[in-house]
């Protein structure tokens, strides 16, 4: 995930120190940019932006610094104003308003004050771009269909939700993909939790209204939630009573009204093949099955593959995962592989920062970049099987993943 950017216009530094101060420990951390006066801004947006907020000083105050704001706003939209100022007249508030400013905070300001006023105006700034990414989606909803990815296992913890939503976040920034993640988990699903969202509407609520296809496809994005990388929720009812009510013939209107419109459609599933998830697996262009490296789950995985072979789904749209890999546990991974000769598409480490970037509500490619569970991420399956276009990245891979590499080569 980029960091959030924000540009601070004042003629002494001291705002810009504060802003730097009380920001430093957010994660990621944003990076502060300070002119010091209006003539550098031009150059400083166009060359350093975008920039998510701008924090306007007394300076603003100054001869025509309204004007310079109202100017800015005009070219960059999707920027949030903040203006921080030790005094102000009564025109100054109408100025305020025309030049559209988020808040308006009084010098000196409290740091924890000048942080919340900066959050909101990150996550404000966020979500415009979010919904201008979804104009751009609409526009393209007469081109051909997207695919659509399932995530499946049948042993719980072994990994689905980190998967799906890594797999979206990757997707949608590095590939620049149109994605909409849907949480098919219709009980207990977690994707919202995973990713710190607070939904407005979920599936059921979408499903529960009278009309038809079209209708529904229409209503589709008023009920997806714009997560701050750009990629799109749809939301697991929040009573797990109101599973009852979704019809598995309402997921398939569901997963075609999303695929008309999006590069790409994920289906995050629970454990349980129910109606609901067949039909998801049914519509499945690429199946991603997870298993851990523990004989329960390696057993689960042979009847999973067992299953879908009943189902008819063809073996090429299947890959094999194996994730939270660890040495010394009684079992290893080539022991694993003897029995299932097709093979792994991709064998993900454990790593701690896994729980740390749920904890955080990020996926862990844009929590730890530079982790081993990251690399693992982009030099095997991500690159390999879904976006083979984008370039890995220039850091080392670790030894223990080469041979992923190479065996990647051969299936490919």
């Amino acid at each position: 995930m980029r960091a959030p950017k924000i540009l601070v216009v004042d003629d002494t530094e001291d705002l810009s120190v504060q802003v730097k101060r009380v920001t430093e420990s957010s994660r990621p951390c944003p990076h502060v940019v300070w002119c010091q006066s209006w003539d550098e801004v031009n150059a400083t947006v166009r060359d350093s932006g975008p920039f998510e907020a701008v924090v306007a000083g007394p300076i603003t105050s100054k001869t025509n610094g309204f004007q310079h704001l109202r100017a800015l706003r005009a070219e960059v939209p999707e920027t949030q104003l903040l203006l921080a100022l030790n005094h102000w007249r009564g025109s100054d508030l109408r100025e305020t308003v025309r030049a559209g400013a988020l808040d308006i905070l009084r010098l000196p300001v409290a740091d924890d004050t000048l942080l919340d006023a900066i959050t909101q105006a990150i996550e404000a700034g966020a979500r415009l771009v979010a919904l201008s990414a979804v104009r751009e989606t609409t526009a393209k909803a007469a081109t051909a269909p997207g695919m659509v990815v399932a995530v499946v296992s049948a042993s719980g913890g072994s990994g689905k939700t980190f998967f799906a939503t890594n797999l979206a976040f990757h997707l949608q920034t590095q590939a620049k993909k149109q994605v909409c993640l849907i949480d098919l988990d219709l009980q207990f699903g977690e994707l919202s939790t995973a990713l710190r969202l607070r939904p407005r509407a979920t599936i059921h609520d979408l499903v529960s209204h009278d009309g038809d296809d079209a209708e529904l496809g229409r209503r589709l994005e008023d009920h997806l939630e714009a997560h701050e990388s750009g990629f799109r929720v749809l939301a697991a009812p929040e009573d797990p009573a109101q599973a009852d009510g979704i019809e598995a013939g309402d997921v398939a209107r569901v997963l075609d009204a999303a695929r008309s419109r999006f590069d790409y459609v994920i289906v995050d599933t629970p454990t349980a093949l129910s109606e609901a998830v067949l039909v998801a697996l049914e519509q499945a262009d690429q199946i991603f099955v997870l298993a851990t490296l523990d004989l329960p789950s390696v057993r689960n995985l042979g009847v999973m593959l067992a299953t879908l072979k009943k189902l008819k789904v063809p073996t090429e749209r299947v890959s094999l995962l194996l994730n939270k890999v660890e040495p010394d546990v009684g079992i290893d991974v080539e022991r694993v592989e003897q029995y299932f000769p097709q093979g792994f598409s991709m064998v993900i480490p454990y790593g701690r920062e896994v729980n740390r970037s749920l904890n955080m509500g990020q996926p862990v490619l844009a929590y730890a970049p530079r982790g081993d569970v990251s690399k693992a991420l982009v030099a095997g399956l991500l690159t390999k099987v879904i976006t083979p276009e984008v370039d890995l990245p220039d850091e080392p891979v670790p030894e223990r993943h080469r041979r992923l590499r190479r065996s990647s080569r051969k299936s490919a």
